[in-house]
């Protein structure tokens, strides 16, 4: 118990004393180490304590910021509809048992990491984005935070700029320069090489839900008859980072011509979400508990449209948004209930939901259609 929490704490220490900590368990930004140095002054017992009830709160706080986000997305007339009302009402529900009963969640609290944290964080820069839409600098704060804590969300700060225009340049470039060299040059840039060569040479398990896992566990081995040896591993990661890039840069394009929004906000957040835990070599299943977002989109979107219109379609999205809350939360340790253990297919079928939802948002404008 605690072990990643252990390292995350004795890294921040070296970093504080002037040390390089990176190593083949740590490449964290050293922003995290910051955020973590504070364990350095209380009991290893104490710091657990303290980061299972952080994590657990950033979940829940994440998961009700969420809620409001979608309502105001979805039912953003005075006096809607209490049908739709009650399938948001569901959804969220269904959210919290999947997200607080699953092996996602379980595994960051036994192992001390905190993704909930990165969560917390970008859905606190959507609601500021839909409710505070001048705040330009704390939007850019809180969605560079979460990037500085677990590198990937940096592909949401293109929202800013999306929001703002030009007039986000200068507090991307502040914020996140700050951010990079908390502790001075040196251990940024040696952050940003240790990134590079740890890239290059992933921890490759079961519970390492990316493309470079799923290539190397899954396809190479059927591609390895076909093809020759050297062209083996480049075919597999390329076939399996196309097509998930080829639907999040389709989308987003879709939304970016549609034209900025909240709904088209929370919608690109989403999109994006997948890809966060599909694109880095490493994307151990802890990280699963960011899916809630596309997730929880996802069943709004196909239950009110299934209420709305009746259709099967809708109905298959909501249940394949189930099926994919399903098997992400389901240990690694235990059988799996298809072929393969990896959750690399669930991810990727949780992002082509999202984008079907994103395209059919972008031809229908307006969440008046659900509302009375």
């Amino acid at each position: 118990m605690g072990v990643d929490l252990r390292i995350f704490v004795e890294a921040s220490y070296a970093m504080y004393m002037g040390d390089n900590p990176l190593h083949s368990n740590y490449n964290s930004p050293p922003l995290a180490a910051w955020v973590f140095f504070p364990f350095n002054l209380m009991s290893y017992e104490m710091a657990y304590e303290v980061q299972f009830t952080v994590i657990t709160v950033a979940n829940f706080a994440a998961l009700v910021l969420l809620f409001f986000l979608l309502r105001s997305a979805y039912l953003a007339t005075a006096a809607p509809d209490p049908v739709p009302v009650c399938i948001l009402g569901l959804a969220f529900l269904a959210a919290c048992f999947s997200q607080f009963s699953g092996y996602p969640f379980e595994f960051s609290l036994e192992r001390g990491n905190y993704d909930s944290l990165a969560l917390l964080a970008i859905c606190s820069g959507a609601w500021l984005v839909r409710y505070r839409p001048t705040a330009c600098w704390l939007q850019v704060l809180l969605f560079s935070f979460a990037a500085h804590l677990k590198i990937y969300p940096a592909i949401l700060l293109f929202i800013p700029l999306w929001q703002h225009g030009l007039r986000a340049l200068l507090p991307l470039t502040l914020i996140n320069a700050s951010m990079l060299f908390c502790f001075g040059f040196d251990r940024g840039m040696e952050f940003l090489v240790g990134l590079y060569h740890y890239s290059l040479h992933p921890y490759i398990w079961a519970g390492n839900h990316s493309a470079a896992a799923f290539a190397t566990l899954v396809l190479e081995p059927r591609l390895a008859s076909l093809l020759p040896a050297k062209a083996v591993h480049v075919v597999a990661i390329t076939l399996l980072l196309m097509l998930p890039l080829a639907l999040w840069i389709y989308g987003t394009m879709k939304l970016l011509r549609h034209g900025f929004s909240g709904k088209n906000t929370i919608l690109a957040i989403s999109l994006a979400t997948p890809l966060m835990c599909i694109l880095t070599s490493v994307s151990n299943d802890y990280k699963l508990v960011i899916l809630i977002l596309p997730a929880c989109l996802c069943l709004v979107h196909y239950g009110l449209g299934y209420v709305h219109n009746g259709k099967l379609a809708d109905l298959l999205g909501v249940t394949a948004t189930l099926l994919c809350l399903l098997l992400a939360a389901r240990s690694v340790l235990l059988p799996p209930l298809l072929w393969i253990t990896n959750k690399y297919p669930v991810v990727l079928l949780l992002e082509i939901l999202t984008c079907i939802a994103a395209l059919h948002e972008t031809r229908h404008a307006g969440p008046s259609r659900y509302s009375s």
